[in-house]
């Protein structure tokens, strides 16, 4: 007997290190808004789009980026919206890279948002700093 009375703060150590992982995975913001461009920047806060330019949108929400790789054209600008309960960042580059990298948001909070234009083509891979293994490999390719 004293040894299953032993065993039990164990398993109940683990249920409640698993539950608080679970916890740290739900997602307790509202639902993303469908990704796409608004024409002429239209309804944009200060400092949007450049000169009137198109806003396409990327949702984080349920530890993901939506959509994960997007097409735009030069001088199009990319907000990134963070509908998650948890903080995260847009960050240039990939998690092992040993640059530094070429644009990164700051933490963003549930409903932070971060806007960059892109004026020149290229392609440019992003992830988020603070959970650099699920949330990377994402790209913006500006043509």
């Amino acid at each position: 007997m004293a040894r299953a009375e032993a065993a039990r703060p164990v398993r109940e150590t683990a249920w409640c290190v698993a539950a608080l992982v679970l916890a740290s995975c739900v997602d307790l913001g509202g639902a993303p808004p469908d990704a796409g461009p608004l024409p002429d920047g239209s309804g944009l806060p200060e400092g949007g789009a450049l000169d009137g330019g198109v806003v396409f949108d990327v949702a984080i929400a349920g530890l993901v980026f939506s959509p994960k790789e997007i097409e735009i054209p030069r001088g199009a600008t990319v907000r990134w919206t963070n509908y998650d309960a948890v903080p995260h960042t847009v960050t240039e580059g990939s998690p092992d890279s040993v640059t530094p990298p070429v644009f990164e948001s700051p933490y963003l909070s549930t409903l932070g948002v971060y806007e960059l234009a892109f004026p020149q083509p290229g392609e440019w891979r992003y992830y988020c700093f603070t959970h650099p293994l699920i949330m990377k490999d994402c790209f913006v390719r500006v043509r």
